[in-house]
């Protein structure tokens, strides 16, 4: 069995969680659509500002070579001054508090004829928690850059749907798909009540 992992790396996950107990600012992209959907989104709090982008590569686990993205958090705002000059600043929440950030994990195992024949863990969105709402940054397919931004009043309200795949039951081949939510903190093995560097 083949087991893959496209999931957020260390530097990525550290940046995010300079963001805790910061003030939120805005989010934009030079690219923004109306659907709130772009290849790269930069969110900026009264400390920090972080790009999110969607990075692809090819594997072959599927037995052809195929592109498959994963998530990636750099330190800046990139675009930031294309999102300014083009109208795609978004200032929901500005002032309120990053209370968490959480990462939406999501597992995916193919079954043929009953036996597991490989499974893809990667991170599908980003959630930033605030003290009045959700922003999320999600993946919109396995396979490609594209980006959307998510709200929602509750993490229990969020709702990131289904990436687009492929992957549709057959008589002899199966996929489940598991998805969890994970703070952060617990990512890097920190104690929620530890003190952190910026």
């Amino acid at each position: 069995m083949t087991e893959l992992s496209l999931c957020l790396d260390r530097h990525g996950l550290e940046h995010l969680y300079a963001l805790i107990g910061e003030k939120w600012k805005l989010f934009g992209g030079g690219a923004l659509s109306d659907w709130l959907t772009a290849i790269s989104l930069f969110i900026s709090t009264d400390g920090h500002e972080v790009t999110v982008t969607g990075e692809v590569e090819y594997l072959d686990f599927e037995r052809e070579d195929e592109t498959y993205s994963r998530l990636q958090v750099s330190s800046g705002a990139g675009g930031r001054g294309k999102a300014a000059a083009a109208g795609y600043p978004y200032y929901h929440h500005q002032g309120e508090e990053v209370t968490d950030v959480r990462i939406l994990r999501e597992t995916v195992s193919e079954f043929i004829d009953g036996a597991r024949t490989w499974t893809l863990t990667t991170d599908i969105a980003i959630v930033f928690v605030l003290e009045s709402g959700v922003i999320a940054v999600a993946r919109v397919n396995y396979h490609s850059e594209l980006l959307c931004v998510v709200q929602a009043r509750t993490v229990q309200d969020l709702v990131v749907d289904q990436l687009l795949s492929s992957w549709t039951n057959l008589v002899d081949r199966t996929y489940e798909f598991e998805r969890r939510m994970i703070p952060v903190s617990e990512l890097l093995g920190m104690d929620k009540d530890s003190s952190r560097e910026s």
